[in-house]
């Protein structure tokens, strides 16, 4: 419908000029259909003068009918499609003609036929788009220039204008939108057919996107059609985004109201106004990973699903100190690969959130997105979503589904997590809250010489994290000799750090060879000085490299400073188990594995309120193993150590089925308990209490 300040309005037809056999409720409808046809016109009122912009139905030169246009009407009943009869559109008025429902006591139109929903009395339910674009000589999408209509039994039918206009210019050749952001300017609401008066707003959207089809808009004069209503003051700002994703936006300082079938001007594009990043598309993401160093303090928003067609990362290496809202949008197919340190973002002092990564769907892996850390420089190198989270770093709401790997050709020492390779010293203020990950991260590095760190969410930790709401499913498999820190959640996690309401779903499992000695955790590999409340494992945990093992149902060692274990499970099928082949010691605890080297620094280590609901089995040579705790050592200590087990309870079968060996070369025995598998201490330096625990798995011990 209507060709408006001389640009014509050809609506895209979605639908055949038969009639629907729905109702307004969206039933089959098998009522007796009638034809109607009836004259259609604009509203006669309508004027416009000075700097207003009006919808002027009056004026011929302005108001055009297209032998295409469809309209929506209900007949009380039913939603039925009408066409203009073929020979009547003179402009400014057109014969529609349609079937409607017999018996109908009046009729509600609505143009386009799209923005049509229900019908209610004389007041009818439409839609104006959120997302409007213009192309050709038009001046505004014609699918959001809604107006609606009114008759009963007899006579013409004259649509009223829903909307309001405003105007913008274009005054660049470099820009692909224009972003208007207020109080519910589009969505859904209730009209009166009779007036086109607005009564109710059912779905409101407070931002809209105006694009020209096909690329940049032709400088010019154009509008955005917006439901009527006020904005208040500082809540209304116009965005103009260039195709690099650069945005220049202009904040109201009234407020702005826009009035059915009237307008305002809301300016024109500044180069001087200030600047942030819109992301609509591939070369816009691209853009960003090229600027992404140099994009100090920026704000990056992402408008949109983003289908990278298997294109290779370019902002691998970047720090980025800004904000980047996904918008809770999703990146996929996208290929990240470097021999340096390998991510999204290498170093993030700033905030990404609201992000899914690795998938189409955002719920399964799109088979393509994937980290992959190819360095053979021997040097520490950092991979995962983000290499490094430092200063006040801060991730929130992200999903990866992509997998993280160091794969063979690889002679790094690195340190891989699933969002996160390293929380270094400098962070000050690193949070991660309500992320998760779902791809494997996975080191088959051939790299010997020091020890490496490996975590589903983080993989080190050398400065504190404050984190909750963490969940990861990815499976951790480990192929690398020399890595032995390793935590469904987080392999080292230090000193200050704060862990809740988190929990791990994927599997761990040791692939590789090597004696170096592991540190495994359902959540955490080992803990320094740090509080872990309301944390939960649900994976299995299985030893098969021939080394020493310290692993539990929650973390794996306790290491030094202040710890507080606090409210959490081990659950049924998170079973902890030692292969046979293992002929070195290992000590298994369904919440901690192993309590030791404090050394000089006095250590203090609280768990109450945990729950082991886990098996735990020893295939292997030589053990320590509780219920909830593998083993209490101060053996090496200089300094007094306290550990509390309070009101834990086990009901996980505790098992020892290893073949008879003989202990005298290790120096101890085998030792097993519901509760506490062991404790050793010198010089009076260990104070263990034990209150309100209960054991209820069975404790067994076949062969040695």
């Amino acid at each position: 419908m209507k060709k408006f300040l001389t640009a014509s309005f050809a609506f895209f037809v979605l639908v055949s000029c038969t009639q629907e056999p729905m109702d307004e409720s969206g039933g089959l409808d098998l009522l007796e259909k009638v034809p109607v046809s009836f004259a259609a016109q604009g509203e006669t009122d309508a004027e416009e003068s000075g700097s207003r912009v009006i919808l002027d139905f009056t004026q011929a030169a302005n108001v055009r009918w297209q032998d295409s246009d469809q309209i929506a009407v209900f007949d009380g009943t039913a939603k039925n499609t009408f066409c203009i009869q073929p020979g009547t559109n003179t402009g400014a008025t057109a014969t529609f003609t349609g079937d409607v429902t017999k018996g109908y006591s009046s009729l509600c139109a609505v143009y386009p036929y799209s923005a049509g929903i229900s019908r209610s009395g004389t007041g009818v339910s439409v839609t104006v788009p959120a997302a409007q674009t213009i192309s050709g000589t038009e001046k505004a999408d014609p699918a959001a220039l809604v107006s609606v209509g009114y008759r009963e039994t007899s006579g013409t039918m004259t649509f009223k204008q829903v909307c309001g206009l405003l105007k913008f210019d274009i005054t660049a050749a470099n820009i692909s939108q224009v972003m208007i952001v207020g109080t519910n300017l589009a969505g859904t609401a209730t009209v009166s057919a009779e007036t086109g008066v607005l009564s109710s707003i059912s779905e409101g959207v407070s931002a809209i996107v105006i694009s020209y089809a096909g690329g940049n808009f032709p400088t010019g004069t154009y509008y955005a059609a917006v439901l009527p209503g006020t904005t208040a003051a500082g809540s209304f700002a116009v965005a103009f985004v260039e195709n690099s994703g650069l945005t220049h936006t202009k904040v109201a300082s009234g407020a702005v109201t826009v009035a059915r079938k009237s307008g305002r001007a809301i300016g024109s594009f500044d180069a001087s106004w200030p600047i942030s990043r819109h992301i609509f598309n591939k070369d816009q993401l691209f853009a960003w990973g090229e600027a992404m160093g140099s994009d100090d303090h920026m704000p990056v928003y992402l408008d949109a699903d983003i289908d990278c067609q298997g294109a290779t990362w370019n902002g691998s290496g970047s720090s980025f100190d800004g904000v980047f809202d996904g918008l809770n949008h999703k990146i996929y197919n996208l290929v990240v690969e470097s021999t340096t340190q390998t991510g999204f973002v290498s170093t993030l002092t700033g905030t990404l959130r609201n992000l899914s990564f690795g998938s189409s769907d955002g719920s399964s892996w799109d088979n393509v997105t994937r980290m992959t850390h190819t360095g053979t420089e021997g040097g520490i190198e950092y991979v995962g979503l983000v290499c490094r989270l430092t200063g006040d770093g801060n991730i929130r709401n992200v999903n990866n589904f992509a997998k993280v790997e160091v794969p063979s050709n690889s002679n790094s020492r690195a340190y891989v997590g699933g969002l996160v390779g390293n929380v270094p010293e400098t962070a000050t203020g690193a949070v991660i809250t309500d992320s998760r990950n779902y791809g494997p991260v996975i080191n088959s590095s051939t790299w010997s010489d020091d020890q490496t760190r490996m975590g589903g969410i983080v993989g080190q930790g050398s400065g504190a994290l404050a984190a909750s709401g963490l969940e990861n499913y990815g499976d951790i498999i480990v192929n690398n000799s020399v890595t032995n820190f390793v935590g469904g959640l987080c392999g080292d996690l230090a000193t200050g750090s704060s862990v809740s309401s988190s929990s791990n779903y994927g599997s761990i499992t040791f692939t590789g060879g090597g004696s170096q000695t592991t540190y495994l955790g359902g959540c955490f590999g080992s803990v320094r000085g740090s509080t872990l409340s309301d944390c939960h494992n649900y994976a299995a945990i299985t030893a098969t490299r021939n080394a020493q093992h310290r692993f539990g149902g929650i973390l794996g060692l306790l290491q030094s400073g202040t710890i507080i274990v606090d409210g959490c499970t081990n659950y049924s099928g998170a079973d902890l188990s030692v292969d046979a082949s293992v002929s070195a010691r290992a000590v298994l605890g369904g919440i901690a594995g192993a309590c030791l080297n404090g050394k000089d620094n006095a250590m203090t280590v609280t768990i109450q309120d945990c729950k082991n609901e886990a098996d735990i089995t020893n295939n292997g040579a030589t053990s320590e193993i509780g219920g909830i705790v593998g083993m209490l050592d101060s053996e090496h200590a200089d300094a007094a150590h306290t550990f509390r087990v309070i009101n834990c309870e086990n009901t996980g079968d505790v098992t020892n089925a290893a073949a008879d060996v003989s202990f005298s070369s290790l120096g101890r025995e085998l030792r097993i308990g519901g509760i506490i598998g062991s404790s050793d201490a010198d010089a009076g330096l260990l104070n263990i209490i034990v209150r309100s625990c209960i054991n209820r798995g069975d404790v067994t011990t076949t062969g040695a």
